[in-house]
C-alpha cells in the first residue's frame, strides 16, 4: 500500500465523502473567523444601523456632495446645499454690469455651463429680484428649480459632480 494521503482518500467512498465534508467545514471555519474580526460583521439584521464605535469609526466624513435627507420630498436628494448653491449663484448672475463680475459664476457652474457665460453679455443676462423659488424637480443627483423673476422664470438645474454640488444649466421656462 502506497503511503500518498490523497490515494489513501481516493481509496474509498466514504473516505472520500469524509474528506470533502472535512475539507468544507475547515473552509467555513476560515470565513467565519475572518468575518468576526470586520467592522461589517453584526448580528444585527440588514436594514438596521451599527452602533457604537466601530459604526463611528467606518463612517466616511461629510463632504460637498454628501447626499442629505430632504424633508419635503422625504427622499435622498441634495437638499439644502442645492438651494444653497442656488442662492449664491443667482447673487451673481442676476446683478452683473461687467463680463469680470461674471468670473464669480466660475467656482459655481459646471464646466460646460462656464464656457457658454464666460462669452456672455452680462447686459443680455435676466434682471432680479427673485420673487419665488420653488422644487420643481429632486433626485440623489440633480435638484430643478423654478426661480420666477419680474419678466421671466428660469428653471435651473443643480447637479452633483465629483467637484461638488454646481450649477448646469440656466433655461427660460418653456424653452
Amino acid at each position: 500500500m502506497s503511503h500518498n494521503p490523497l490515494i489513501w482518500l481516493l481509496h474509498s467512498p466514504a473516505r472520500f465523502i469524509a474528506g470533502l465534508i472535512a475539507l468544507g467545514l475547515v473552509a467555513v471555519g476560515l470565513l467565519l473567523a475572518t468575518a468576526i474580526g470586520t467592522p461589517w460583521a453584526t448580528s444585527q439584521g440588514a436594514g438596521e444601523k451599527q452602533r457604537g464605535p466601530i459604526a463611528e469609526a467606518v463612517l466616511p466624513a461629510p463632504s460637498a456632495t454628501t447626499v442629505e435627507e430632504d424633508p419635503v420630498h422625504g427622499d435622498r436628494t441634495l437638499g439644502p446645499k442645492a438651494r444653497r448653491v442656488l442662492d449664491r449663484f443667482l447673487d451673481s448672475y442676476l446683478a452683473p454690469t461687467t463680463p469680470t463680475e461674471l468670473l464669480r459664476l466660475q467656482p459655481l457652474a459646471t464646466e460646460e455651463l462656464w464656457r457658454g457665460l464666460k462669452v456672455a453679455n452680462p447686459h443680455n443676462l435676466p434682471r432680479g429680484p427673485v420673487r419665488k423659488v420653488e422644487v420643481d424637480a429632486a433626485s440623489p443627483f440633480s435638484t430643478i428649480f423654478a426661480v420666477e423673476l419680474p419678466d421671466v422664470r428660469l428653471l435651473v438645474d443643480v447637479v452633483r459632480e465629483p467637484a461638488g454640488i454646481r450649477i448646469a444649466s440656466v433655461e427660460p421656462e418653456g424653452r
